[in-house]
């Protein structure tokens, strides 16, 4: 017990009252909790509950209800796309990208559009069973092939803008120092989720629409 009142004298004002009035293992088992928590800065309340949760500050809870905000936008834009115009977010990513720079092969649109070349194989797959790109063989190079929009994939790039398309002209609109304010908070929130490690495309669609070997029907 003495080592345990010698560690609290130097703790912050507001713990080492209540680690005090705890004896033997019980008083040992708080401070060591408490120290790992302040490790992973996390700040302990001046009376811990039984769980030792850290109180959600008012920043926290904004960051938190902005996150959550843009993630049901995501999802909404997704299923509207879905509903209005038979299309997923994946698949208008490709039909756009056909429509801005013509014909490609698989691997040049996977590059653009920033998605994997299984992916993409299945996204292709779909839009020609659907009629709306055909696949044609270079005449040069056999080994070659090209995806080209139809006439009915020309009307269905034209037809909807995506949310990521819209939100890239509101944020042309900022003066480029606001823009970087916003880059790096968003990144710095990353760093905190220990997300940075994690691949990601910067398409704007639900995580869903795509697995492994393809794009969801």
């Amino acid at each position: 017990m003495r080592q345990v009142i010698e560690l609290v004298q130097g703790f912050p004002e507001g713990h080492s009252h209540f680690f005090l009035a705890r004896r033997g293992a019980d008083a040992k088992l708080l401070l060591t909790r408490t120290i790992l928590a302040e490790k992973i800065n996390m700040k302990t309340p001046a009376h811990p509950s039984s769980e030792f949760e850290p109180p959600i500050s008012n920043y926290a809870a904004r960051i938190l209800k902005a996150l959550r905000r843009i993630i049901r936008a995501v999802d909404i834009d997704s299923k509207k796309l879905n509903q209005q115009h038979l299309v997923t977010g994946p698949q208008m990513v490709c039909l756009d990208c056909l429509y801005k720079y013509g014909a490609m092969t698989q691997s040049e649109l996977a590059h653009r559009v920033d998605l994997g070349m299984s992916t993409i194989t299945g996204i292709i797959d779909r839009l020609e069973a659907r009629g709306r790109v055909t696949r044609t063989r270079s005449a040069t190079d056999r080994r070659r092939i090209y995806v080209e929009l139809t006439a009915d994939g020309r009307r269905q790039a034209t037809a909807p803008a995506l949310l990521q398309q819209r939100l890239a002209t509101a944020l042309s609109e900022l003066p480029a120092t606001e823009q970087n304010c916003m880059a790096q908070t968003l990144e710095q929130i990353v760093e905190l989720l220990d997300a940075a490690h994690l691949d990601a495309s910067r398409n704007l669609f639900p995580e869903a629409h795509i697995i492994e070997n393809g794009e969801h029907s």
